[in-house]
């Protein structure tokens, strides 16, 4: 290799889809991005599990799922106003009006509300709900300690202690009453329950009624997305809510301060919910859940539209990386294609693992899917094997002189989970700008070890054709491979001629 080649060192890529706040001048976690994959600790990335089908197509939209013990029955929310099993299309109950609402459960009881009918309470083995009397009309309900609360207006609701529906013996608190607004969402972290508020949260602390004090948390953040307000742990943060913030950031609360945690994915989010876009801005429809299987906060976003896939964004919990703005999570995303017009919602449960709803391909009928590990047969296109990771060049990385960068050889080092003897294809791909194709090229890595996860490294060196100011290169790996993890990226290029970029 010519001696004056320049060249540009990543290090090991920490995860996650990185948007480039700015296409001149970025930080290196901003360069990469990826997409069908989950992000597993220490920064190993892996296909994302295929759906399996779980049960009977209903007509209309699955709002939310519900399993919340071991062996008791699987429960959805339909848009045709219906409470049933998805198992056996067994109706539990039938709503007046069709609205999304909230699952609880609380001493055996698996209670649901929609906000407009009288909430709902069922003990697993009746042929049909019943009413909890005397419960306020709440879109949201949640266990908080050993009561359960909900809210109508700005109004908080509480029941007798270690009681799911004794409403009558509860309690009552008018939250920042004439300030913010209604009621918008409800959380539970160190002890303390969590109002939010379109632009305020409150915060409500003590066990019994007389001890309760409440204070104004923040006046700069709010939700209106409840189904996304949901507790995790955060590595090297520990326990927090995150939840989606009114202005569409994706937000973290522990308890001293809220933060803003997807910077670099915040002009993805602001297209998903922007005026015209296919999805749909009704946020409270937005909702996340966290999978203990995965270590993820996924969150969804539903299309508005017949064939538009949905989005969903996955922040990985156990893989923090440093940056300039602090620690970070990284950030990937999920994507549907044809295997489904929608993915309505999650839930995780102990004995399907990974619950979602999808709508099949015409549209007509919602499904309830579990995922699990190396579940594949009903994904239709193999849309969730291929791991795809794109890399784009820092200008001052290239001396930011304005010259153009005569781009000549690329090498990258990973570690792969595969069985012995298979091989891999990445098959990569270079770009002159972010959309332009200039050059292909199929990369084969064979597992020689006896050992299948991440034995070696392997180092792959390929050739660049094109010259420009910026470089970008993508690696989509083939189906065979599980997981990798890449350990570094390394980029030559020879200055050329100043350009003019005026």
């Amino acid at each position: 290799m010519s001696s004056n080649l320049k060249k540009i060192v990543y290090s090991g890529w920490p995860g996650g889809m990185n948007v480039l706040v700015d296409y001149q001048k970025c930080l290196s976690i901003q360069l990469r991005q990826a997409i069908n994959m989950i992000i597993l600790p220490d920064g190993v990335i892996a296909t994302r599990p295929g759906m399996v089908l779980l049960g009977t197509g209903v007509a209309g939209t699955i709002y939310s799922l519900c399993q919340k013990k071991p062996s008791f029955p699987l429960v959805g929310h339909y848009s045709d106003k219906t409470l049933r099993m998805p198992i056996t299309a067994y109706v539990l109950k039938t709503y007046s009006a069709d609205a999304p609402g909230q699952f609880e459960f609380f001493n055996d009881i698996l209670l649901h509300t929609n906000g407009i009918d009288t909430m709902q309470q069922w003990d697993g083995t009746a042929l049909t709900t019943s009413d909890v009397v005397g419960s306020p009309l709440s879109r949201m309900v949640l266990r908080h300690n050993d009561r359960i609360f909900a809210a109508n207006g700005s109004v908080l609701y509480e029941t007798t202690v270690d009681s799911a529906v004794d409403y009558a013996g509860g309690a009552a608190w008018n939250i920042g009453q004439g300030e913010g607004g209604d009621i918008t969402g409800l959380g539970s972290l160190g002890g303390d329950l969590y109002v939010f508020k379109r632009q305020r949260i409150y915060r409500m602390t003590g066990y019994t009624k007389s001890e309760r004090v409440i204070t104004l948390f923040t006046d700069r953040f709010g939700c209106v997305a409840p189904n996304s307000i949901k507790p995790v742990n955060l590595k090297s943060q520990g326990d927090v809510l995150l939840f989606v913030e009114t202005q569409k950031r994706i937000c973290a609360l522990n308890t001293t301060s809220v933060w803003d945690i997807g910077e670099f994915v915040q002009p993805r989010l602001d297209k998903i919910v922007a005026t015209g876009s296919y999805y749909n801005l009704n946020m409270p429809l937005v909702s996340a859940e966290v999978s203990d299987i995965y270590k993820q906060y996924i969150l969804r976003f539903p299309s508005s539209l017949t064939g538009v896939p949905n989005v969903v964004l996955c922040v990985a919990m156990d893989s923090p990386f440093s940056c300039d703005y602090g620690t970070r999570w990284g950030i990937t995303e999920w994507r549907t294609g044809g295997f489904n017009t929608t993915m309505n919602c999650f839930a995780e449960t102990s004995d399907y693992g990974l619950l979602m709803a999808s709508v099949n391909n015409a549209g007509t009928l919602s499904y309830p899917y579990q995922m699990l590990p190396g579940s594949y047969t009903d994904d239709a296109l193999g849309e969730n094997r291929p791991i795809t990771a794109t890399f784009r060049t820092r200008d001052e990385d290239c001396e930011n002189d304005q010259s153009i960068k005569q781009w000549r050889r690329m090498m990258f080092r990973v570690s792969i989970s595969l069985a012995a003897g298979y091989d891999t294809s990445f098959n990569f791909t270079q770009y002159n700008d972010y959309e332009t194709a200039v050059q292909a090229n199929v990369q084969t890595i064979t597992q020689t070890s006896a050992y299948a996860n991440f034995a070696g490294i392997f180092e792959k060196w390929i050739d660049l054709l094109n010259s420009s100011s910026f470089v970008s290169t993508k690696l989509s790996v083939s189906a065979v491979a599980t997981a990798i993890r890449y350990h570094g990226l390394e980029i030559y290029y020879k200055k050329g001629p100043t350009e003019n970029r005026i």
